[in-house]
């Protein structure tokens, strides 16, 4: 699935957001990364302002997506 999102915010190693698809109100889709300790993280996925399709397409998980 490609939801043809545009990257909001790009902040190695600690967050990355951007919207779920190309719409006039999308969904934003934030994933934030936290050190627990040295061989350990903490991934917050939060996504939000979801329309009734974008919910159909997540609530059961994620797609699983492979670009060559």
């Amino acid at each position: 699935m490609d939801a043809g999102g545009k990257i909001l915010e790009f902040d190695p190693p600690r967050r990355l957001a951007h919207t779920f698809s190309e719409t006039d109100d999308p969904s934003r889709v934030t994933f934030d990364i936290e050190a627990v300790d040295d061989s350990t993280v903490k991934l917050t996925m939060t996504h939000v302002n979801l329309t009734a399709e974008d919910f159909s397409q997540v609530s059961q998980g994620w797609p699983v997506c492979y670009r060559a």
